[in-house]
Parts: structure tokens; sequence; C-alpha cells
């Protein structure tokens, strides 16, 4: 696996290669009280309600859009928050008790709705543990994937729902990738050994990895002239998970060059390019391509499958501004999919911004 991760680098260099923004304006939501931003297709709308628990009520605060209410729009997409009554469940509580509050808080809600939990996989938001879960509700005949997260004492609920057969990937990925709490970057302190993730940061992002990694500037020769690539690696060693290598690189273009700000033409046309040139430059297969944003910033979420190698390479890749981000995990293809290589990619965060 070394030699694969030797060839990254080269690999990575096709996908500056090219020119270039947004999607649709929907409502950005900046929720002081909630601690949270977000996406809407319009203006939610807030409801508040009463939970009860073991250790009492607490109020569960809820901003919905139902699309239903528009002509040719139908899905409905919802963030909520609770705040825990008992000060000892908590971000700092051991991970099993996290998962299980999570797990709860999924299967709860599928049961209030009579509905059918169709799968649920652990996830990641600047550090903070969570769990997604798709849920089929028979009565109405619809999907719903939700998401939650404990970010210190508080719960977020993040819901999505669409008829089936009527789901539209791109915006139910827009809603959950644009979602970001203001609380500071976590990283847990684990019982278990050589578990503690370090948070790598500059001015304008920060990224959590198992180790400290290294970090390098590549001169490169492109169309336009030399530019200056960023890179910040780490090769598994002592830490020991289902990746082999994590990778973050970045450049910054010329003005006028590559800019999120571009039409949407434009920014297809760039990541269309650069995936594909990579793709056809080293015999590999793109198995899975889905539009992603963050913060409102255009993006790519690629799989690529290095049919040789045995192996699959994650991408994702934005535009922020003139600056083009990639981040890479790199795995044999039967451990794809992994809790650690998804802690990583929802670990990144732009710091200031939209």
């Amino acid at each position: 696996m070394r030699n694969i991760h030797k060839t990254l680098h080269a690999i990575l260099l096709v996908l500056f290669f090219s020119l270039p923004a947004m999607a649709a304006e929907w409502v950005k939501f900046d929720n002081k009280e909630g601690g949270f931003k977000a996406l809407f297709p319009r203006q939610p709308v807030k409801t508040e309600q009463e939970v009860s628990g073991e250790k009492g009520t607490a109020k569960l605060i809820l901003y919905l859009y139902d699309g239903s209410k528009y002509k040719n729009e139908s899905e409905v997409y919802g963030v909520g928050y609770v705040d825990q009554i008992d000060t000892n469940t908590n971000s700092d509580m051991d991970d099993a008790d996290i998962d299980n509050l999570l797990h709860s808080s999924l299967a709860g809600a599928a049961k209030n709705m009579s509905g059918e939990t169709m799968d649920e996989k652990e996830i990641y938001l600047k550090g903070y543990r969570g769990r997604e879960g798709k849920i089929h509700v028979t009565e109405g005949n619809y999907i719903m994937i939700m998401r939650t997260f404990l970010v210190q004492k508080r719960l977020y609920l993040l819901e999505a729902a669409y008829e089936v057969g009527k789901d539209n990937p791109q915006s139910i990925e827009k809603f959950f990738n644009a979602f970001t709490v203001d609380a500071p970057e976590y990283v847990k302190k684990e019982k278990a050994q050589n578990n503690n993730w370090v948070t790598f940061g500059k001015k304008e992002f920060s990224i959590l990895f198992p180790e400290q990694p290294e970090e390098g500037d590549n001169d490169i020769e492109t169309k336009i002239g030399p530019m200056k690539m960023h890179t910040v690696t780490y090769e598994t060693g002592k830490y020991k998970d289902d990746n082999e290598a994590y990778a973050l690189m970045y450049t910054d273009y010329p003005e006028g060059m590559v800019s999120s700000d571009f039409k949407d033409e434009l920014i297809d046309s760039f990541f269309s390019n650069a995936i594909r040139g990579m793709v056809k430059k080293r015999g590999y297969k793109t198995a899975d391509e889905k539009k992603i944003t963050l913060k409102g910033y255009p993006g790519r979420s690629v799989k690529v499958d290095m049919v040789e190698e045995k192996a699959v390479m994650n991408l994702r890749i934005y535009i922020v501004n003139s600056r083009v981000y990639i981040l890479q995990t790199l795995c044999y293809k039967e451990k794809d999919e992994n809790a650690m290589g998804a802690k990583y990619f929802n670990s990144f965060a732009l710091v200031g911004g939209k």
C-alpha cells in the first residue's frame, strides 16, 4: 500500500488542470440561539414542543421547511435541537453511551412515525459523534433521512423527507453538508490507546488527523503557469485504523481563473474535467460522484476504484473563493465506507466565509 500512496501526489495534480460554482441560491439560516448555521430552500417555520424523558421534560426547538406547500416542491427539511437536562449527558461521555443516546433518538423517531429503519451508520461533525438513519414510513410511502449529533450537552436533529421515488440527491446532500455548529472543534480523549486525534488548522480551515501530519509545498507546472500546491499528509503508522493514508491538498488560483462565484456551468466543467482527467490518466474508474457543498461553497464527493491495487480512494473537492481544497483517504476495497474516513471528512471546517 505504501507504493499506492506515493502515486497519489501525482494523481491529484491532475485535479488542478481545468476551469470552473454555486447551485441555485437557498436561504442562509444563521441561528445564534441554537448555535448552528444551515441552508433551506425557503425560510423555515419555527415550532416548539415539550419532550419527556427519564430525567424530566425539555424543550425541543424545530425549524421546518415543508415543500408540499409550494408548487413543484415536495421535500421536507428540518433542523431541531434540545438541551440535555442531565448535565452528565454530554460529549465527554464514553463513546458507547453517546452511541446509545443517538441510536435511541433515531429509534424513537422511527417508532413515533410507525416507520422502519432501513440502515444506520456512524458520522461526525467537527469531531462530535453522530448517527445517520434512513427510515421508511409506510403511511404516505416516504423516506426520512435523519442525522443526530451530540455537541457538548445539546442534541441536534436534522431531517430530510421525500416521497419514495421522488428524491433529489443533490438537494438532500446540499442540506446536510451546509449544516454546521458554532461550537469549537472537538477531539475527544478516547480511552483506547493511540486514538487521540489531533487538530490541524490554518487561519482559513481546520481538520482532524489520527496523528500529527506532515506539511509540504510543491511547485507544479500547469497550463496557466507555475503554481504552488500545499500538502498535509499522514500515512498510517503506529495508529492503526481502516485507512492507509489521509491527505489534504490546497492551492490558490490566480484571480479570475477559478472562483466559487462563477456560474454553475463553469464550475461543473472544472470538476468534470479534473475528475475525468485523473481517472483516464491512471486507468482508474469513477465508482461514484455526487455534488456536495460546504458552507454554501460547491464541491464534489468522488469515489475512485483503483482496480489493480484493489484499493479505493475517496475524495472531497471544494472550491472556496479562488482556492481549491482536496481531501483524500485511501483504503483497501474491503474496508471502504469506514467510520474513520467519515470522521476525517466531516471534521473539515472552514473558518469564516459564508
